[in-house]
């Protein structure tokens, strides 16, 4: 569990650091004014915000997701993890959908302040420039001492909506293109979390835009929405249909290396982890003795191995048999006509049998 939390904190961690810049576009290109618009498209507010802010104009804000990156993964995957195996059929892909979906919800609380944080201090060079924040934690203090416990939370809602769809899809789309290949590679497991990122972000990016319009709103006392609803039908009445998918391009181009870096680098660590995990055997002389588990010996195996005390006493009364020649009398028999297979044992045979069975 501790292999599996680390290459997933440091996995995240990866594809937050190859994906923030086009988040940055993405925030920037959501939140642009339709009427007069500052972006022709996705590299020309690239290379607005570079010309602008320096290349670091790009990482502004990356402060919130990466600190809450490991939190966000434990409960991601934990809660992932449980559901499935808890399902009655764990490897169906209906088990990867609902386990995702509830791994959605659960995120949702950290995930919501922590991405209304990160959007607030993307666009603070547009909006409150009467304060510059100078970090995530600055900015929700700041956001609670203005509007209150629930202005952090804002967009909750959202984001749930957001990440059950999203989730949901991630799991399911990775799961079935793996499954797609008998023995997958490096290479093709990294294309399968690429494209598993494109397909999430396909499924859940219209209720993404509203979240961002939402968690950039209210900044001071004059709040544009009413809740998600109202967001969305304001946006679609201002801008029609097209309203729901602005920044996608730059989200797709960002998705594809930001989940490939993620699984590269936990394939790495795990790799790493593991690598001395165990032996398969071990050198004795010349000859190499193999470490048997007995779990994974059936039962069926075991009694093939080594022979049975009945075998044992069969044998010993046959080679006796064979070397003294003897015959069965009625004397030696306690019962006749084979009604029993209780039968008296020469003093001999019964001191090899206590020999050989290791008796007393």
């Amino acid at each position: 569990m501790v292999v599996d939390f680390v290459a997933g904190l440091l996995g995240g961690a990866a594809g937050v650091l190859v994906g923030h810049p086009f988040d940055t576009v993405k925030v920037h290109l959501q939140t642009d004014d339709p009427r007069n618009p500052k972006y022709k498209g996705t590299f020309h507010c690239f290379r607005t915000i570079v010309q602008r802010d320096k290349f670091i104009g790009l990482y502004r804000g990356i402060s919130s997701p990466m600190g809450g990156i490991g939190l966000v993964n434990a409960i991601v995957f934990g809660v992932y993890g449980n559901v499935q195996r808890l399902s009655n059929d764990p490897n169906s892909l209906t088990s990867h959908f609902f386990a995702g979906s509830i791994a959605g919800v659960a995120q949702g609380f950290v995930c919501a302040p922590m991405e209304l944080a990160k959007t607030r201090l993307q666009l603070s060079t547009q909006v409150d420039s009467g304060i510059k924040f100078t970090g995530p934690i600055h900015c929700l203090k700041y956001i609670v001492k203005t509007e209150g416990i629930r202005g952090a939370f804002k967009g909750l809602t959202a984001t749930i909506l957001r990440d059950i769809p999203g989730f949901a899809s991630y799991f399911v789309s990775f799961e079935y293109l793996m499954r797609q290949v008998e023995t997958p590679g490096v290479a093709y497991t990294l294309m399968a979390g690429g494209c598993a990122g494109m397909s999430s972000w396909l499924a859940c990016y219209p209720i993404d835009v509203v979240k961002t319009h939402m968690q950039a709103d209210a900044l001071g006392a004059n709040a544009k929405y009413n809740g998600f609803i109202d967001c969305a039908m304001k946006g679609f009445r201002n801008e029609g249909p097209q309203y729901f998918f602005r920044g996608l391009n730059s989200t797709l181009i960002r998705a594809f290396p930001m989940n490939a870096a993620c699984f590269f680098v936990v394939s790495w660590v795990l790799d790493i982890c593991n690598a001395k995990g165990g032996m398969d055997s071990v050198m004795h002389s010349d000859q190499p003795l193999t470490l048997v588990n007995l779990d994974n010996k059936s039962q069926a195996d075991l009694e093939a191995t080594a022979p049975t005390v009945e075998e044992v006493v069969r044998k010993i009364i046959t080679d006796n048999a064979m070397s003294h020649q003897y015959v069965s009398t009625p004397k030696d028999v306690v019962h006749s006509h084979y009604t029993s297979s209780t039968i008296n044992i020469p003093k001999e045979s019964k001191a090899r049998l206590a020999s050989d069975c290791n008796l007393k």
